[in-house]
């Protein structure tokens, strides 16, 4: 992503995917008051927190279908990666299921390693734990 663009914009509706960052830095804002939002003068809101190497955000939108909390800004030049939301629900599913069950760490590769085909077993588990942890929300309108 070109530093200075906004992937997530506050209030929006369609949200089709997850971001982790590879490298760079995203910043953060909510809206100061929700029922504010103006969708042909959006602005940056309140700043509320910076992701990045191997942070994540978009989570929200695609596991409860609704509108984006917040806006999200390229603060530099950053590469991200990009999980489509039937992708980002079979993997959070499956995480679940493994955690639920108790399955340990090594037998979750294998049951999600079609939809990361081709790629290590590492970079699997790094994006489960990533999906586990460092979890931040965020509401409209709080910052």
């Amino acid at each position: 992503m070109p530093k200075g663009t906004d992937i997530i914009v506050d209030g929006d509706l369609i949200a089709e995917y997850f971001y982790i960052v590879q490298d760079g830095s995203f910043e953060i804002f909510v809206a100061t008051d929700p029922g504010s939002y103006d969708p042909s003068n959006p602005g940056p809101g309140v700043y509320v927190s910076t992701v990045t190497k191997g942070g994540s955000f978009g989570e929200l939108a695609l596991l409860y279908l609704v509108p984006r909390a917040a806006t999200v800004t390229a603060k530099s030049e950053s590469p991200v990666w990009v999980i489509d939301r039937m992708t980002f629900k079979s993997i959070s599913m499956a995480e679940q299921f493994c955690h639920t069950q108790q399955v340990p760490p090594t037998d979750v590769t294998g049951i999600i390693h079609n939809v990361f085909a081709g790629s290590t077993s590492m970079s699997i588990m790094s994006f489960i734990d990533g999906l586990s942890r460092n979890v931040q929300i965020y509401n409209a309108g709080v910052p």
